[in-house]
């Protein structure tokens, strides 16, 4: 009990470390203010965590673990407001230590066009983004938005130096990618994946299995944006019949930017939605005439990030300079802004 009355002390007095994770089978995830993740000490058993949750938490909180198989409890240590989430798998029990952020995210102010990705029964949207640490933060959220809309099986994919996800209302089955991709895919029963980057013609594969057995799957792409993302997405689809495939599969793709605002971290985003022609020049044109399709597709049926940006200044939620700041083409912003008379 000594260690971890220490390890909570620490945790609690420093600045730098927002969260902690407790994972069978890992080492201790610290998550910092800035959203880094380091892990720290040996690997933990699974007996390590249980007899951890028990000696911070109490026994009355472990049997309505073991009852409901998950729990969800804000309390007060010292000064600090902490969130603790845990489950019960059959890899053990596995849960965090979260101090309330004081920074809210505003992910669910999302366009109308991301909603429609989400409300998709089936099939794979893909994420574009540069930096891993951001896009991670936007799936988790967009994954709990779409298990928020009725409780469901899922499979969340993480690599080591990522947090397990936790969710109150449905039940998700946390493993590491590298210990999944030695493994035939677990596609029966699971209705929403997410599967994390593809980069090679092993994910697209693993993710077809996910496909073909009716599931939902988030992924992403490293890129700047979704032109990028269609580019390397075809370079990994060699033949007619996997380009036909993911054509049918593909709900669309999102990219975003994102700022802080009144104690809000906020978001802009870029989307193209997969429709009906999009799916059959997909894989019946070539990659160039597909990319020129998609150029004018786009201007039609997309949503740039100069016209997701002018919505955000119609809100107040950006003020010009920094909207001119973040714009990828300023020049378009500058248009749109004076067509609307701003």
């Amino acid at each position: 009990m000594m260690k971890v009355n220490l390890f909570i002390d620490k945790f609690l007095k420093s600045e730098e470390i927002r969260a902690v994770y407790f994972t069978p089978h890992s080492s201790i995830a610290l998550r910092t203010s800035d959203n880094q993740i380091e892990l720290m000490g040996d690997i933990i058993t699974a007996n390590g965590s249980h007899r951890f949750f028990t000696e911070f938490m109490g026994e009355s909180d472990l049997q309505e673990l073991r009852l409901k198989r998950q729990l969800s409890k804000e309390l007060k240590l010292e000064t600090h407001l902490i969130a603790v989430e845990a489950f019960l798998s059959e890899t053990g029990l596995t849960f965090s230590l979260t101090k309330k952020e004081t920074l809210k995210t505003n992910i669910e102010d999302y366009p109308q066009i991301v909603a429609n990705f989400l409300n998709a029964k089936s099939g794979l949207l893909i994420g574009v983004q540069r930096k891993t640490a951001e896009i991670t933060r936007v799936e988790r959220e967009l994954f709990s938005q779409k298990l928020s809309f009725k409780p469901v099986s899922s499979l969340y994919l993480r690599t080591k130096f990522e947090m397990p996800f936790l969710h109150k209302n449905s039940f998700v089955m946390n493993l590491e990618k590298t210990e999944h991709l030695a493994t035939t895919p677990m596609t029966e029963h699971v209705d929403v994946v997410r599967y994390g980057t593809i980069k090679t013609s092993e994910d697209v594969e693993k993710i077809k299995a996910y496909l073909m057995s009716g599931s939902f799957v988030m992924a992403h792409i490293q890129g700047a944006k979704v032109s990028e993302a269609l580019v390397s997405l075809q370079a990994l689809l060699t033949t007619w019949e996997s380009r036909y495939f993911m054509s049918q599969a593909l709900i669309g793709f999102y990219s975003f930017l994102s700022w802080s605002y009144n104690n809000q971290q906020n978001y802009a985003f870029e989307a193209y939605p997969f429709g009906t022609i999009a799916k059959s020049n997909f894989y019946s044109e070539s990659s160039i005439d597909f990319f020129k399709f998609f150029e004018n597709d786009f201007k039609n049926n997309g949503l740039s990030f100069s016209q997701s940006l002018h919505t955000k200044v119609l809100k107040r939620s950006i003020d010009l300079r920094k909207a001119f700041e973040l714009a990828p083409d300023p020049s378009d912003l500058d248009y749109i802004l004076k067509k609307s008379g701003l």
